[in-house]
């Protein structure tokens, strides 16, 4: 080969890089970009998809927890939060105490029954359909139940 033909080879190979350069730093603005668009944009809708799919026969059971909570964290000493399950049927109230072992006194009965009154003040039976029901349980810290009762 000559000279020129290796000096001509050789500068067809640097604007070859170049242009490869080039193109993957456009890739790469471009798929930044996109990663940027693709991310931020669901942040706004993952809380709306989720809270639209609660029905709202549901999100009545569900706002309810709120009350019940403030009014257990007045009444026990024990009583440490609430959750709620409501899949599968029936719906659950699981009220989460710090004891470990089972109860000897009244407390869990009187857990239910605040638990009840504030359902039953909220009119929240009446979106039971038939045969249906609703379930309350106290768990310890352990997560063993202490005590439950359904209603119906």
């Amino acid at each position: 080969m000559t000279k020129r033909k290796i000096q001509q080879k050789y500068r067809e190979q640097i604007e070859l890089n170049k242009m490869s350069n080039k193109h993957f730093l456009i890739f790469l603005c471009f798929l930044s970009l996109g990663l940027i668009v693709f991310l931020w944009k669901p942040i706004d809708a993952k809380n709306t998809v989720t809270i639209n799919k609660i029905d709202s026969s549901e999100s009545q059971w569900m706002s309810v927890a709120a009350k019940i909570d403030r009014q257990l964290e007045m009444t026990s000493e024990q009583y440490t939060g609430i959750s709620v399950d409501l899949n599968p049927k029936p719906i659950k109230y699981i009220l989460k105490t710090s004891t470990q072992e089972p109860y000897v006194n009244e407390e869990p009965d009187q857990l239910i029954n605040i638990t009840n009154g504030i359902i039953t003040s909220n009119n929240l039976p009446s979106l039971l359909r038939e045969n249906e029901s609703y379930e309350i349980i106290i768990i310890g810290k352990d997560k063993q139940v202490l005590s439950n009762k359904i209603f119906h």
